[in-house]
């Protein structure tokens, strides 16, 4: 009974990333200094963007690593469909295989062959079906690509954030200028 090792396979969880970092754009700097230390605000201001900053960092770690992923999935599912294509058409597969670092080796998949074994990660590996493999592969190509678009909207209202704290952090930054050559 024929084994196969195809490449990795990730489960995604969806989770709020942001949570709430809505940032307000200040209207009326004077106003809004009235009762407050400038070197106060401008600190709560920086250590936001230093947040933000952040944020962004990891939401694009995070949208690289899946964003490599999905064609490894992609190529793990067109290989459990042919061998699924190959077992229903009872015909075995040649094939090559990597043993390690430029040795590679020959092989024959028998035609009666139905199981793969898909390498999970955390070295991590799990024996499915053709069927069950074909079905978590396709899930997870799905759910990967929901995420990709998740986190390409995440990033715009990040990045739209960045944007109004450096702003607020500018016009606070003046005002205070303005204050001290004006007391």
């Amino acid at each position: 009974n024929g084994r196969i090792l195809l490449g990795e396979s990730i489960y995604i969880r969806m989770n709020d990333t942001l949570g709430n970092i809505e940032e307000s754009f200040i209207n009326n700097v004077q106003e809004y200094m009235a009762d407050k230390d400038a070197n106060t605000v401008l600190e709560n201001l920086q250590n936001k963007h230093r947040q933000l900053k952040y944020l962004e960092r990891r939401l694009l770690q995070q949208k690289y690593v899946i964003k490599e992923k999905i064609p490894e999935m992609k190529r793990a599912l067109d290989s459990v469909v042919l061998l699924k294509e190959k077992k229903d058409a009872d015909q075995v597969i040649k094939t090559t295989f990597e043993l390690s670092e430029h040795v590679w080796a020959n092989a024959e998949i028998p035609s009666d062959n139905e199981t793969v074994f898909l390498w999970l990660g955390a070295n991590v590996m799990v024996e499915y079906s053709l069927e069950e493999a074909i079905e978590l592969l396709s899930d997870n190509i799905t759910k990967g690509k929901a995420t990709l678009e998740k986190f390409s909207e995440e990033l715009n209202i990040l990045k739209d954030q960045i944007v109004v704290t450096e702003v607020n952090t500018a016009r606070v930054l003046n005002h205070d200028i303005r204050q001290r050559k004006n007391p």
